[in-house]
Parts: C-alpha cells; structure tokens; sequence
C-alpha cells in the first residue's frame, strides 16, 4: 500500500507545477523569408484579362436573369411564393407531383419556388434518390420552356436537401399552352 501513497504524492505534485496552456506564452521565431527571385521579362505571366460588364450582362441576358438577381437567388434573397415538400414520396410519385407543382405554379404566374428533397439521411446509403433525380427532372423538355434556372438552397431553407426554382415569366401566347 506504501507504493500507492507515494504515487499519488508524486502525482499531486506533479500537477501542481503543470500550468494551463493559455496562460503560457512563447515567442517562437519564424524562419526568415527568402526574398523571391527577380522573374526574367520573358517569364512575366501576362495579367488576366477581366470580362466587362457588358460581356456579362449578355450572358446574363441570354439566360433572362440578371446578375443582380442571379446573386439573390443564390443567396435567397428571393421571396419564394410556394414551396413542395417531396419528402417520402417515391420516385415515381415525386416526379408527377414535381410536375404537376411547376405547371400549377407556372400557370399562376409564380416565380420562386422552393422544392424540398431532403438529403438522404435516412434512405439505405445516406444519400437521396429524389435530390439525385431533381436536375434530370427539371431539365426535361416539358419542363425547360417554364423554368428559368435552378440551384441549391441555402441553409435557412434546407440547404443541400432544397433547390430554388425560378420560373420563367408566363407570356400571354403561353396561355393556348
């Protein structure tokens, strides 16, 4: 039992000297930089040419989105007027009620959709079938003629398990549609 003792007495006084690591402070110093090598004129990288403003209001205009709402939708800034939560349908059921969502909302002239995949934590290899299949789905031609763009969610909105839906203006010829 002698052995005990003095290995708790060795141990108590071992801790009393340890302090914590934050109230310590050490200057290490760093190594010294090398300056760098002077480039030879033939080695200078040329600078980046940066694209106008008006090279980019084209693409933006070609996609019918502007830059200023492109960055409001990814950041959601957006009003979102209807949102569909596809969660436990199967894959089948959450196409036809993807589609019939876009059309009913496309029809009334809403904009900013919000479509609820979920991510997949529950299904059998942790990642969702129907936020695998949504891009497929929304790039099919029945409905590319309606949707103006789409991306991930935020995180206020459900994140990676949430995409944004911007649906293009209804146009009165779309009405015969």
């Amino acid at each position: 039992m002698a052995g005990r003792k003095d290995d708790k007495d060795l141990w108590e006084q071992t801790i009393e000297k340890i302090k914590p690591l934050g109230a310590r402070k050490t200057k290490t110093k760093s190594p010294p930089v090398e300056p760098a090598p002077e480039l030879q004129p033939e080695a200078k990288i040329p600078k980046l040419v940066r694209s106008t403003p008006e090279k980019v209001l084209k693409v933006d205009a070609r996609e019918g989105i502007d830059k200023n709402q492109r960055r409001r939708m990814d950041r959601g800034d957006l009003p979102i007027e209807d949102i569909v939560d596809l969660h436990g349908l199967t894959r089948m059921e959450a196409n036809t009620v993807l589609d019939q969502f876009i059309e009913k909302a496309y029809s009334e002239g809403k904009r900013m959709l919000l479509v609820i995949t979920g991510k997949g934590y529950k299904s059998k290899y942790n990642k969702s079938v129907l936020k695998q299949e949504l891009p497929h789905w929304l790039n099919r031609e029945n409905l590319q003629g309606k949707i103006l763009r789409f991306s991930t969610a935020q995180p206020k909105h459900g994140g990676d398990g949430a995409f944004y839906v911007l649906l293009k203006r209804k146009r009165d010829h779309d009405s015969n549609n």
